[in-house]
């Protein structure tokens, strides 16, 4: 469908794309990374500081619902709700929304 609307487009056919080896791949990645390697360094530590603070408030969660909720039932409760919440979102909600993106 792509080359169809490209060809449709431009008037003439796209060439085939070549294939390229997982090597080559990862040697150009390397050479990108290197090119921008600041940029790289601060998303990955920025995605750390991210991550670290989900990890953190998904470990607390228990602690935190029997504060909230003064409850001992909710201790296992809101952990359960956010690892079932995750996972939905990991397995149905993301693949979801990726694949209306990519389109």
């Amino acid at each position: 469908e792509y080359f169809d609307k490209a060809r449709e487009a431009l008037g003439m056919p796209l060439p085939k794309p070549k294939a390229i080896g997982m090597w080559t791949m990862v040697k150009r990645a390397c050479r990108i990374m290197r090119a921008h390697w600041f940029t790289h360094m601060m998303m990955a530590v920025s995605m750390g500081i991210c991550n670290a603070a989900v990890v953190m408030y998904a470990s607390l969660a228990g602690e935190y619902a029997k504060v909230l909720f003064k409850t001992q039932d909710a201790t296992e409760l809101l952990p359960s709700m956010y690892t079932r919440q995750t996972a939905i979102f990991g397995a149905i909600v993301w693949p979801i929304v990726c694949a209306v993106l990519d389109k």
